[in-house]
This record gives C-alpha cells, sequence and structure tokens, in this order.
C-alpha cells in the first residue's frame, strides 16, 4: 500500500472523520457499553479524542 495523502489539513480530516463516524453510528450493533473502545478501534483514535467527538456527535444528531 502506499502512503497516506500529507496534503490533508488536520482540520479537513477531523472533518472527513466526523463523516464516517455518523454513519458508523447509524449501523452500529454493538452495546453502548464497548461503543468508545470500537470507534477508538476504527478510527484509531485516543480516548481524548473520542470524548470530545462523541460530545460534538450528540449535538449534530439532536
Amino acid at each position: 500500500m502506499g502512503r497516506k495523502n500529507k496534503n490533508t489539513s488536520k482540520t479537513q480530516r477531523k472533518e472527513a472523520r466526523l463523516q464516517k463516524a455518523r454513519q458508523w453510528i447509524r449501523t452500529y450493533n454493538g452495546t453502548p457499553k464497548h461503543m468508545a473502545r470500537n470507534y477508538r478501534k476504527k478510527f484509531h483514535a485516543g480516548y481524548g479524542i473520542y470524548k470530545d467527538e462523541e460530545e460534538l456527535l450528540e449535538s449534530l444528531e439532536s
């Protein structure tokens, strides 16, 4: 596999990840208890990133 494109900014990568996360949440079949762990594994994000994005996604879903 080739290298990832480094021409995208941090903001662009975050927006793309949030868009994919919205789709992922709709199709997630696991338990809510394991949602944070599965999110971090799928999107290669740390716990701090998950908590920030979780709050953002909740506000967007409402």
